[in-house]
């Protein structure tokens, strides 16, 4: 293949070049440092501005509406997704739907689309309207029976399920349930729970919440039980990480953590007489 001496456009240096090469471009260069560095040179945005200014001298136009494209769609054929639908949809659209198609189409989907059973949709009440209303079973945690109702239970309940903060039943990791009138978050809590009924310490559920700091951040506290007799707070609590900790430490009253160490007499107890399948007292 012949070659011809040519001049880089950077550095003025001679060096051979193919003569095919040379009938792609007016600029030769050396190396990819000289080419880097001459084009580096030439501003972009203006060379952007040039185009832009050389498209909106003739602009591509909308194939329906026929308005001139912006500069960004100018590889468009529509200006909107409303001229794309009206003209693609033009004579039945792409499958050139007929008449008679349509109403073959409509028969077959009566006959053989899915319809819910309505012997197998569900009664409830709206509680909102306390109108009664049908779902089917995929829907039977619904709780409104419109749109409006749902808007209207969240503004003033503040959620669609149960409440929002505080205490909850449900709301803990471990094993829960009933017992005898007292709902349990944990195994620990059962173990806690029948110790005391059955050596006739009286005491409740607590559901009062008590705010605290941590990390400028406001939250609320609510210990697990309270004694009647002396009002003594009891958390049964597994772990102490910093959030407990600082709970704890603000607490304005008198609270009695019980630990991993402390609830091993409770668990002993329950164990001895009920064996450690003692979960298995939770009503069914």
């Amino acid at each position: 293949m012949s070659k011809i001496l040519v001049n880089c456009k950077k550095c003025n240096i001679e060096f051979l070049k193919c003569k095919s090469q040379i009938k792609i471009t007016k600029n030769h260069f050396c190396s990819n440092k000289c080419s880097l560095n001459f084009n580096s040179k030439i501003s972009t945005p203006h060379l952007k501005n040039v185009r832009i200014t050389t498209y909106t001298l003739n602009p591509n136009k909308c194939v329906h509406c026929d308005i001139n494209l912006e500069y960004s769609k100018k590889n468009n054929k529509f200006c909107s997704k409303r001229c794309a639908a009206i003209e693609n949809q033009k004579n039945g659209g792409h499958s050139k739907w007929t008449d008679d198609g349509k109403k073959r189409l409509s028969m077959w989907a009566k006959k053989y689309a899915f319809i819910p059973n309505p012997k197998n949709r569900i009664k409830k009440m709206c509680d909102t309207c306390k109108k009664e209303f049908e779902v089917v079973p995929s829907q039977k945690s619904k709780n409104c029976c419109s749109r409006k109702c749902k808007y209207e239970h969240i503004k003033v309940n503040g959620c669609l399920k149960g409440k929002r903060g505080g205490y909850r039943e449900k709301g803990g990791r471990g094993k829960q349930g009933w017992y005898k009138g007292y709902y349990c978050n944990s195994s620990w809590e059962l173990a806690w729970v029948i110790f005391n009924l059955e050596h006739n310490i009286k005491f409740k559920r607590n559901t009062e919440g008590f705010p605290y700091k941590f990390n400028n951040n406001n939250y609320n506290f609510y210990p697990d039980f309270i004694l009647e007799s002396t009002n003594e707070y009891f958390e049964i609590k597994g772990y102490l990480d910093n959030k407990n900790k600082a709970k704890i430490n603000l607490f304005p009253f008198k609270l009695n953590v019980i630990d991993k160490h402390k609830i091993k007499m409770y668990i002993d107890y329950v164990t001895s007489k009920y064996g450690k399948d003692f979960i298995n007292l939770y009503e069914k």
